[in-house]
């Protein structure tokens, strides 16, 4: 899980050219074990942007080194914020538009949840 954070954190991080703060992580649910000592594979890209939020896609999955076969293990989503507007995603496949399309649900979810808990767009209006 940590990797997978560190991998959407580096993302955020190259496409934006801004130091990314992580507003929000979805529920993180487990397809399929990962043992111990297994090679992980992860994919990240941001699959939404909002003005100066980023929805960010990381793929996690074990390969067989034997093999060769890849098995999904879990997707990730989390929800970065920084400073500055982010260039807007734009999708060109319609894998791509798919994509797009759940990043934008799970960002409106989470907009939905910070309204409902009365936190502000600013983190500095953030009740302690």
């Amino acid at each position: 899980m940590r990797k997978a954070f560190e991998m959407s954190w580096a993302t955020a991080f190259v496409v934006s050219k801004q130091r990314p703060r992580v507003l929000h992580i979805d529920d993180i649910l487990f397809r399929s074990p990962v043992e111990i000592g297994s090679l992980l594979y992860l994919n990240s890209q941001v699959v939404y942007t909002e003005g100066q939020h980023m929805q960010i896609s990381t793929k996690a999955s074990v390969v067989d080194v034997v093999t060769g076969s890849t098995n999904l293990t879990n997707i990730f989503h989390f929800t970065y914020e920084v400073d500055q507007p982010v260039p807007a995603t734009i999708p060109e496949t319609y894998h791509e538009a798919m994509m797009y399309l759940d990043g934008r649900r799970h960002y409106q979810l989470v907009r939905g949840m910070r309204k409902f808990y009365g936190q502000g767009e600013n983190p500095a209006d953030i009740p302690i």
